[in-house]
């Protein structure tokens, strides 16, 4: 988790396009239990890629293993922008 964080960095951007999002952390119901922001500026997409897969693959197999339970709700992407020079979850407006 800590490599990971590591190698989004800050996240920073100049227009929303350069933001995206990464599904994180496995659920045992499928899904995942977050969604980690970057910014393709500054952040090494593909060794993201690669580590946030190796973590995914390890999670499921903890779950497995340990016979892991969830909530199974399914966690909606979020919407991203680039505010302050920093890509951030779009507000939610209801």
């Amino acid at each position: 988790d800590q490599e990971i964080k590591e190698i989004i960095g800050a996240a920073s951007c100049s227009t929303d396009s350069q933001c995206h999002r990464i599904g994180f952390n496995h659920k045992p119901c499928g899904g995942f239990y977050a969604f980690r922001i970057y910014s393709d500026v500054n952040t090494d997409v593909a060794k993201l890629k690669k580590r946030v897969a190796e973590y995914n693959a390890l999670t499921r197999k903890r779950n497995r293993d340990d016979h892991i339970v969830s909530d199974c709700m399914m966690l909606i992407p979020p919407q991203l922008s680039c505010r302050q020079q920093t890509c951030q979850k779009k507000p939610i407006i209801y």
